[in-house]
């Protein structure tokens, strides 16, 4: 059985190069372009993974984390940031302990077998996606 993942962005060309990439990564995939559009997805369906932009506006990336930390403790957490932002690679994963891509995200998937224990799907160390 396929896992679920909720890309929560409102960037639409992210999740247009994005998400055909995950879904080759063996992943039904869900998107949300918003936090409260993620919060409203996830009252109808259970999500496996949830790729999180911590810039979202209204509710930020940060109180949906921890929302979603409470609401979905079964749920792998993922954090996505600007690489205009000024965070440390470190800081976010020692506040959290969730795994932190920077965007833009090119070669996805091999920044997702960074990771992988959080995807928990074994193809994600040798699938190497094309640069976007």
């Amino acid at each position: 059985m396929k896992k679920k993942l909720l890309f929560i962005d409102a960037d639409i060309s992210l999740q247009n190069q994005s998400v055909p990439i995950l879904m080759r990564m063996g992943y039904t995939v869900s998107v949300a372009g918003s936090g409260i559009a993620a919060l409203a997805i996830l009252e109808a369906i259970k999500f496996d993974v949830g790729l999180i932009d911590l810039g979202l506006a209204g509710l930020d990336g940060s109180d949906l984390l921890s929302t979603l930390e409470h609401r979905e403790p079964g749920m792998d957490l993922i954090l996505m940031v600007d690489e205009s932002r000024n965070v440390t690679r470190n800081q976010p994963l020692r506040l959290s302990g969730h795994p932190l891509l920077t965007k833009p995200l090119t070669r996805i998937s091999q920044r997702v077998s960074q990771n992988s224990k959080w995807f928990g799907c074994k193809q994600l160390q040798t699938l190497a996606a094309p640069s976007f």
